[in-house]
């Protein structure tokens, strides 16, 4: 058990990294267009000194070579834009070679969560279900039962017990939604990019503006839920034990 946690926080850390590099892609997008990054912060020497350490480490079976070399690409993109400062300006070069890298993390975050959070916690709720179906819902009503043999406090135990494990059920189930709304967000945060790409040689520099401000709420919404997955993951080895 301690060996999958330190595993859970080590994946977590990692994805951590990841977040907080795509967050620091669209503050500079932001900067450069003009637009207002809002919320949006950005410790660009941290980020690029957390993806060295992950590139230095070699990553691990699921964070593999490919993963580090896009967060490597789009953390090398984001100190280029940072030096650059007024002097850069926003391109369709920019955007192209950010896409590939920024669509391979938001998926690898999507998987890892399909993958290990939303599997432990739909373990969880079955679990406690089966406890709650073949167990406690008749242990609960024994005395009511003709012919049953009454065990002096078993009921009332039995219905404490009962109303403790749906709660837990009814809390799992709220993190199962915040880990599927978290891959939604993922998701329309890199149609938001494509679009943002493909709008940026348009002449309406309106519709550019737009498209890059779209994108930098789509890069807060994802900030926000994955912060929200992280309390999600950080209780769901003690939830699901």
């Amino acid at each position: 058990m301690v060996r999958e946690c330190a595993s859970l926080a080590e994946a977590q850390s990692k994805r951590g990294v990841v977040a907080d590099a795509i967050s620091a892609y669209g503050k500079q997008l932001a900067l450069l267009a003009g637009a207002d990054p809002g919320v949006l912060t950005a410790d660009i020497e941290g980020v690029a000194k957390a993806a060295k350490g992950i590139k230095d480490s070699g990553g691990d079976a699921l964070f593999n070579a490919s993963k580090v070399d896009a967060l490597t690409k789009v953390v090398t993109i984001v100190v280029e834009l940072a030096r650059a400062g007024k002097a850069q300006r926003l391109t369709r070069k920019v955007l192209d070679e950010a896409h590939e890298p920024l669509a391979t993390l938001v998926e690898e975050m999507k998987v890892w969560t399909q993958g290990t959070v939303l599997p432990r916690l739909k373990t969880g709720v079955t679990r406690r279900e089966i406890v709650l179906d073949k167990g406690l819902v008749p242990a609960s009503s024994a005395a009511s039962v003709p012919g049953a043999r009454e065990v002096p406090g078993l009921t009332y135990t039995a219905r404490l017990a009962q109303f403790s494990l749906a709660k837990e059920i009814e809390g799992l189930k709220a993190d199962q939604k915040t880990a599927e709304a978290f891959t939604t967000t993922a998701t329309a945060l890199v149609d938001s990019h494509g679009k943002l790409r493909d709008l940026f040689d348009s002449p309406d520099q309106q519709a550019r503006l737009d498209a890059v401000k779209d994108f930098v709420d789509k890069v807060r919404a994802l900030r926000t839920a994955a912060q929200s997955l992280w309390l999600v993951s950080h209780t769901v080895m003690r939830r699901t034990a």
